[in-house]
């Protein structure tokens, strides 16, 4: 990982934003310097917090990064752009915190934000998404982060100081030996599932064993005894496997005298089944004999009067024939008389609702008209007031134009008066203002010539007339000189400025006496306009327009109500003749109808009468039916040909069988019959049990040698796998306490010593080097990560604890060193791009410090990254490319001096 841009603001002691370009350095060590509680230690807290979301001390709580000076209009955030693999990122996180609100007094409380930008333009805005994907992202956690990339105050030692598993977890995500892991896991699940297939094959072949069947009683007596000797005998198959054999030839005599026995009893019952199917042909022709005698018998009386059935049938027919041919002309003439009536009825009602009471309605109309007559020449008079109120208003429009133009031109001139009064005065200011700037001159003119006659001397020239001799000069007394002593004569001509104030003054008055005379005539129409309002009868001409429009529209009804009553009058004496030739109509239709109606009943009464009916009243009441009367005929017609195949079929009957004296005894011979069968279902029965155990015997004898081969090989097996399981896992009896994954992370953990030995060496002369502990001794713990340091100068190791602060520091920056060395080299492991170390530098002398440095310079004169905080000052000296981070009551800001 490979800081691009970090962006933040309302972070920590930082208010307003602040942005650091970690692109612009030319070589990869930088310094952050500045005094005590500026915020140094801020930086490295943002990108902390904005990678996983803590800052970098574990002290820091989320609570407490929001700077406490922050407006409640100014957000908390931190933004980080970096680089990843050749991949860029950028994350943006605010913390959660209490904030005052925007409205009102109190605090109310920001949630936590954050997206993650990824290089296929995914967003991610959920926290548990974004951890676990910075999490793939980085290889490490924030805890491994703090112990291999960020060395933060008080903790850079903590993976110095770490155990063996703690170790083991932060190389397990950066040279990712989790595989192996998974790896040992499964070969511990490879253990147990053997084991567990063995343990299942044993129990099958115990349910094989127990679904055994034995019937001989020596046998399974046998077979008891054996399942009661124990486990171990249990297991061996031969056994059983004997007593089976013996078990299958006894099952085979027995099925040899079942099948001569079953032979026997089947030939009996078929024997006795050919005698029961005689005698149920015997027994089902005598059934069938009694009952054609029977049907034949019923034949016979329903054909007893088919003849006199058929001829009344036939005479129903002929009638229903005869009157559907006649009836159509009969109902229709019926049906046009009846509606000829009902036209009568409803023309005469329709009549007297219609016409009477229209003829009446009009006629109110009429009166009404009559007594509104005077009422409409009383009308007629308004309306002639009216017009001439209109013709008022038209003098008044005219009246009110003259008002508005008297009006119009006292305005303008009103306006002339105002600009010749301001020219006059402006002139009258302008003559005064030269008048008194004259006195004024005259009056320093004087006072100049006193001045000069106080300094003329007898017989020294006059600077103004050039004279030696000064008989009168003036006085000594002279006044304070004005504001215009020493100013040129002014260039106006006063005699222009005097003409002008004369001019401008008389068109004043010209203009004065003009407005007046205007003022005159305006008030003059204005008093006409009046006297002629007051006479009005109507407020507005409108008004009196109304009224008049509402006269004429009453009028132009008045009318229209008139000619549209004459026309309904006209309407009515036309419908009232068009009644009386539709009545005159209707009663000669309707006696025609009465003729042809006689007519067709007399037809019917004749033919009715034919057939011995008096009335079309007595033949409805037969209620005769076409598709009846036919289906009674096609019965008869079934009757007559079912009595002669009856007829037939007995004669035939009695040529071809006659019947027995004596019936044979049919339930005799079943109970023979049902006897024989069940004896031979208890025989084939007996051999099915016997055949069902022997097959039953057979599948459980290949299964119980299939599953004693199973056994066999999965006892090696599991032996086999538990070894290998033990081995990789660290658990073999006698052997040292360390798995495959903690031996393969151990190669790793020695090139990661041997990278941080070179540094080492070279920060401390050589001095100390690290060495990698195999801890014999204590089988018990995990072993193969544990590391002493050699002390050249005592010649032995020592434990890392009794290093000094210096010591430690040097050690913890150069074992991080190593581990990003390695883990860069290795392939597919974590590109531990950047190194963050916090402090600790004061704890050097001047010596090693510069050997820190060094150290530190070549390593990031590649694409390393390697930031320093410290508030050493000969740490200025040495790095120049630093971020100076300065502190004021306002908040801290940062000043770049990163050269690009």
């Amino acid at each position: 990982m490979r800081p691009l841009h970090l962006t933040l603001q309302a972070f920590g002691p930082f208010i307003d934003q602040q942005t650091v370009d970690f692109q612009s350095l030319e070589s990869g060590l930088f310094l952050i310097s500045g005094p005590t509680g500026s915020g140094k230690t801020t930086i490295f807290d943002a990108l902390s917090f904005a990678l996983f979301g803590q800052a970098s001390g574990t002290w820091r709580k989320q609570r407490n990064l929001r700077s406490d000076q922050a407006g409640p209009d100014r957000e908390t955030f931190v933004r980080l752009e970096f680089s990843q693999q050749g991949k860029i990122y950028c994350i943006e996180r605010s913390p959660s915190y209490e904030r005052a609100k925007k409205v009102g007094s109190g605090t109310t409380n920001q949630p936590a934000q954050q997206v993650l930008s990824l290089p296929d333009g995914r967003i991610l805005t959920k926290q548990e998404d974004i951890d676990e994907q910075m999490r793939t992202i980085l290889g490490i956690g924030v805890d491994q982060f703090r112990q291999v990339s960020m060395l933060a105050q008080g903790e850079f030692s903590s993976f110095l100081q770490a155990g063996s598993q703690e170790r083991s977890d932060i190389l397990r995500r950066i040279f990712q030996t989790d595989q192996l892991q998974v790896f040992q896991n499964r070969l511990k699940e490879a253990f147990q599932e053997a084991k567990g297939q063995l343990q299942e094959v044993r129990a099958q072949a115990r349910i094989v064993l127990e679904g055994l069947q034995f019937v001989s009683p020596d046998l399974l007596e046998a077979w008891q005894d054996l399942r009661n000797q124990g486990q171990e005998e249990f297991w061996d198959v031969s056994l059983p496997l004997g007593l089976l054999a013996k078990e299958k030839e006894r099952d085979a005599a027995q099925l040899f005298v079942n099948a001569q026995e079953l032979e026997t009893l089947s030939d009996q019952q078929q024997k006795l089944a050919l005698d029961l199917a005689q005698a149920k042909t015997i027994l089902d022709l005598a059934a069938r004999w009694a009952k054609l005698q029977q049907d034949l018998a019923a034949a016979e009386a329903a054909c007893q009067d088919i003849g006199q059935r058929e001829e009344g049938l036939a005479r129903q027919l002929e009638l229903l024939t005869q009157m559907t041919a006649r009836r159509p002309d009969f109902d229709q003439a019926k049906a046009r008389l009846d509606q000829l009536c009902q036209d009568q009825e409803d023309l005469q009602a329709q009549y007297a609702k219609d016409f009477l009471s229209r003829q009446a309605q009009i006629n109110r109309q009429r009166l009404a008209f009559q007594d509104q007559a005077e009422a409409r020449q009383a009308k007629a008079q308004e309306a002639q007031l009216i017009q001439a109120s209109l013709d008022q208003y038209d003098k008044l429009a005219s009246l009110e134009d003259q008002l508005k133009q008297a009006q119009d031109g006292l305005e303008a001139e009103a306006k002339t008066f105002r600009q010749a009064q301001a020219q006059a005065e402006k002139s009258a200011q302008a003559w005064a203002d030269w008048q008194a700037q004259e006195q004024d001159r005259l009056k320093d003119l004087a006072h100049q010539a006193r001045l000069l006659a106080a300094t003329l001397q007898e017989g020294q020239a006059c600077p103004v007339c050039g004279s030696l001799h000064h008989p009168h000069p003036a006085d000594g007394q002279t006044e304070a000189l004005s504001s215009l002593a020493l100013q040129p004569e002014s260039l106006t001509d006063p005699e222009l400025l005097e003409t002008q104030a004369q001019a401008d003054a008389q068109l004043l008055a010209s203009a004065q006496t003009k407005l007046n005379q205007l003022e005159q005539e305006f008030e003059l129409i204005q008093a006409q306009l009046k006297t002629r309002r007051e006479d009005l009868a109507y407020a507005s001409r409108a008004e009196a327009e109304q009224v008049l429009a509402t006269w004429e529209q009453n009028q132009r009804a008045w009318a229209e109500h008139q000619a549209k009553l004459q026309a309904e009058e006209e309407q009515i004496q036309a419908q009232d003749q068009a009644y009386k030739a539709q009545r005159d109509s209707l009663a000669g239709q309707r006696a025609e109808a009465e003729s042809q109606w006689q007519k067709q009943e007399d037809h019917i009464l004749v033919l009715l009468k034919s057939f011995g009916l008096e009335s079309l009243g007595e033949y409805e009441n037969l209620g005769l039916d076409a598709a009846q009367i036919k289906a009674q005929l096609d019965q008869v017609q079934k009757d007559r040909n079912r009595l002669q195949a009856l007829q037939l079929e007995a004669t035939a009957f009695q040529k071809n069988w006659q019947v027995p004296a004596q019936l044979p005894d049919l339930a005799q011979m079943q109970a023979r019959y049902d006897s024989l069968s069940k004896a031979i279902e208890d025989l084939r029965a007996s051999q099915a049990n016997i055949q069902s155990r022997q097959g039953q015997n057979s599948r459980l004898e290949a299964q119980l040698t299939q599953l004693g081969q199973e056994l066999a090989q999965l006892e090696l097996e599991v032996s086999d796998v538990q070894e290998v399981s033990q081995a990789a896992n660290g658990q073999l009896k006698g052997g040292i306490n360390r798995d495959f994954e903690t031996f393969v992370q151990g190669y790793y953990f020695q090139g990661i010593l041997e990278a941080a030995n070179i540094r080492l060496g070279a920060m401390t002369g050589q001095r100390y080097h690290l060495v990698h502990a195999q801890n014999p001794v204590d089988r018990r713990r995990l072993a193969g990560l544990e590391m002493e340091v050699w002390d050249s100068y005592s010649g032995h190791t020592r434990e890392l604890s009794t290093l000094s602060g210096g010591e430690s520091f040097q050690t913890a920056m150069a074992l991080a060193l190593g581990l990003s060395d390695v883990a860069r080299a290795s392939q597919g492991g974590l590109a531990l791009e950047t190194l963050f170390i916090d402090e600790g530098f004061g704890s050097l002398d001047r010596e090693s410090l510069h050997q820190a440095v060094t150290t530190l310079l070549e390593l990031s004169s590649g694409s390393y990254l390697c930031g320093l905080i410290s508030h050493v000052e000969e740490l200025k000296e040495l790095i120049p490319q630093r971020l100076d981070v300065h502190k004021t009551e306002q908040g801290s800001y940062i000043v770049n001096n990163l050269a690009k």
